[in-house]
C-alpha cells in the first residue's frame, strides 16, 4: 500500500505564485496582514483584563492599608511646670549614694542626652494587633513592613505633640540635635544648670 503525503500550503510560496498579478498579490497581503492584526488584538485582549486584575487586588490592598486612625494630640494645654509627676524606674544602678562625687559643674555641656517618647495605650494596642496582621497570609498587612518614617506616624507622637516637647526643651535653652525618624525618642544638648532647671534633677 503506498501512501501519499501533501505538503501543507506555504503561504510564502503562494505569494509567490501569484507575483506578476497585482490584485491577487495585493488581496493576499491583505489577508495576511489582517491575521496578524487581528492575532495582536485577541493578544492585547486577554493581558488588559489580566493587568487591570492585578492592579485592582494591588489597589484595595493599598486602600486597606491606607486607612488608618488619625493620632490624637495627648498635650492639649499650655505646659506648667508646677503640676509635675516623678518618674520611677529611670535612675542608673551606677548612681547610688557611695558613688557620688558632689555637684556637676552647671556651665558643663552634656551632648546628645536622649529623651524617650513613650506611647499611649491606643497605640500600644494597635501596634499589637498591626504586629499580628503581619504575620496573617490572610490579612492585607501580611508581611506589609513600615520604614521608620512610617512607623513614626502611625504609632508615634503626633505633630503637635512633637513641636510642643522641642519647644519646651528649647525655652529651657537647650538645641535639638535630632528627633527621631520613627518618634521613639528626642535628643538635645544643653549645659547642666539648663537640664536641672527644665528637669527639676541635680
Amino acid at each position: 500500500m503506498v501512501q501519499t503525503w501533501t505538503r501543507p500550503p506555504n503561504r510564502a510560496a503562494g505569494i509567490e505564485k501569484i507575483r506578476g498579478h497585482p490584485k491577487r498579490e495585493k488581496a493576499m497581503r491583505i489577508r495576511l496582514f489582517t491575521q496578524v492584526l487581528v492575532g495582536l488584538f485577541v493578544g492585547i485582549g486577554i493581558a488588559i483584563p489580566a493587568t487591570a486584575q492585578e492592579a485592582n487586588l494591588a489597589g484595595d490592598a493599598a486602600e486597606t492599608r491606607a486607612v488608618q486612625p488619625r493620632v490624637m494630640d495627648r498635650v492639649v494645654d499650655a505646659v506648667d511646670d508646677s503640676r509635675r509627676v516623678s518618674l520611677t524606674g529611670n535612675v542608673h544602678p551606677m548612681a547610688r549614694a557611695e558613688l557620688d562625687m558632689g555637684r556637676v559643674d552647671s556651665n558643663k555641656l552634656l551632648e546628645r542626652v536622649v529623651m524617650v517618647l513613650k506611647r499611649s495605650p491606643e497605640q500600644e494596642a494597635a501596634l499589637a494587633a498591626f504586629n499580628e496582621r503581619q504575620y496573617d497570609p490572610t490579612s492585607p498587612d501580611f508581611h506589609h513592613w513600615l520604614n521608620a518614617e512610617e512607623f513614626g506616624k502611625l504609632y508615634g507622637p503626633s505633630d503637635a505633640d512633637i513641636a510642643a516637647v522641642t519647644n519646651w526643651l528649647q525655652n529651657y535653652g537647650l538645641q535639638i540635635y535630632e528627633v527621631g525618624k520613627g518618634r521613639v525618642y528626642v535628643q538635645f544638648t544643653g549645659t547642666v544648670g539648663n537640664i536641672e532647671r527644665a528637669f527639676h534633677v541635680e
